[in-house]
Parts: C-alpha cells; structure tokens; sequence
C-alpha cells in the first residue's frame, strides 16, 4: 500500500529544519544571528518608550491597580505604545529583514543602511509602517489584555503573583496574538523583503495579490515558528518586565 503521507504540521516542521540546515551548512552558526545588530541598536530606547508610554496611558485610562479585567482599556494603552515605539523600530526591522534573506548582498548593518538609502532612498525605511501599525495594533491588543486578564485569573491576589503565572500568562499571550495576526506578518514580510516587486506600499494590495496568485495557504506561512518564538519571547519579556517594575517600585 501507499505510504501516508505527512500532516501540514509534520510538513512545516520539516521546512523549518531544512531552513536550519541550510543556513547552517551555507553560512555557520552566524548566519542564525544575521541582522541581529540593527535589532540591538534600536531596541533598548524603543522598549523604554514603549513601557513607559503604556504604564501612563493605563494610568490615564483608570487601568492601573485595578482587579476588575480592562480588555479595552489595556487594548487602547499598548496601541498608543506601539504607534510611537513602532516609528523608532521599523526601519531597524528593515534592515534585519534584508540582512536575512538567503544570499542577502550586504555585509553588514551599515552597508545594508547605506545601500538602501542610495538606490531606493529613506521612504524604503518606512514603507512597511503601516503595515506594521496595522499588524501590531491587533497583536499588542490581543498580547496585553490577554496577558492582563490571563493574570488576574491565576493569581487570587496582586501579592499572590509570582513567576509561574507572569511565564504561564506571557506564553499563553505570546501565542495566541502571534497567531491571530500570522497573515499580516506574511503581508509585512513581503513589503520589507520585496524591494520594488509589488511596486506598493499598501498592505491591502499586497494581501490581494499574495491570495490571488498563491491562495490563502500562503498567508498561514511561518505560523508554527512565529508561535514558537513568541511564546517563549513573551513569557520572557513579561517576567523580565514584572521583576524590573518590583525591582524599581514602580
């Protein structure tokens, strides 16, 4: 008889192996870490601004301190945040995108800048903005008030939590905002990625003409590992952020 053949699950593990593969043999154990150095430069301040504007704007909103679940309120903080935060990183994000792709032409983050800013000029840098407002408005939303509320459910007092439900709470967040928003992280990729390919920079467009000319499937590329990474990323990030906030007494 025939052989079974693998699940989409056991097909995209498979991929993501294979790209680890690839990468690996082509370019050693540094190739992982390509672009890496963009991502440094720009996210400590954007962080500082993202944080700093939340916790103001859930004070504003009357969602500080409180037990009662603020889905809206905590939605509209971190939309806030992310706009503002979003201006400093996009353009850093860029520049990591293009450092990663398989055969990329440039040797570093500086070139990679500078070649840019020559041959397609400053707005190549914030092409994919909206974009990214548009992705990330939806996945801080989800990612907050479900790490807000997820926390209140497990704990039975703000005093009664503690690590395991800031890691369990941050996962669970993590991966479900990654998820939700996984077809306009394709959208995004594609815009920072594709140079003058779509000749666009809107994401609608963009998204037609991926569905059109590959089908919905394309859009579900890279979900297994998006979840993957955000799961930990985020029970990592909130843990981090929850130890500091106590640590400063904030």
């Amino acid at each position: 008889g025939r052989s079974p053949q693998p699940g989409p699950s056991q097909q995209v593990g498979s991929h993501v192996a294979k790209a680890l593969r690839t990468i690996i043999r082509g370019e050693g154990v540094a190739g992982l870490y390509r672009g890496v150095g963009a991502v440094a430069i720009g996210a400590g301040p954007s962080h500082g601004i993202y944080f700093a504007l939340y916790e103001y704007m859930k004070i504003l909103l009357g969602a500080s301190n409180d037990e009662r679940h603020r889905p809206l309120e905590t939605s509209i903080a971190a939309a806030v945040a992310t706009i503002v935060a979003d201006a400093v990183m996009t353009p850093l994000d860029v520049v990591k995108q293009r450092l990663q792709l398989a055969g990329s032409p440039y040797k570093g983050t500086m070139d990679c800048i500078t070649s840019t800013l020559r041959t397609e000029g400053v707005q190549a840098f914030f092409k994919s903005y909206n974009t990214t407002i548009i992705m990330n408005v939806p996945f801080v939303s989800i990612h907050f008030a479900t790490y807000e509320s997820c926390k209140k459910l497990l704990r039975k007092s703000p005093e009664d939590e503690g690590l395991v439900t800031q890691i369990i709470a941050g996962g669970v967040a993590g991966g479900a905002a990654a998820a939700a928003t996984n077809p306009l992280d394709v959208v995004k990729t594609r815009l920072q990625t594709s140079g003058t390919q779509y000749n666009t920079s809107s994401s609608y467009a963009v998204l037609k003409s991926i569905v059109s000319k590959e089908g919905y499937g394309a859009l579900m590329q890279g979900m297994r590992p998006r979840i993957v990474f955000h799961i930990p990323a985020a029970a990592i990030s909130w843990v981090t952020y929850e130890t500091c906030k106590k640590f400063l007494s904030v």
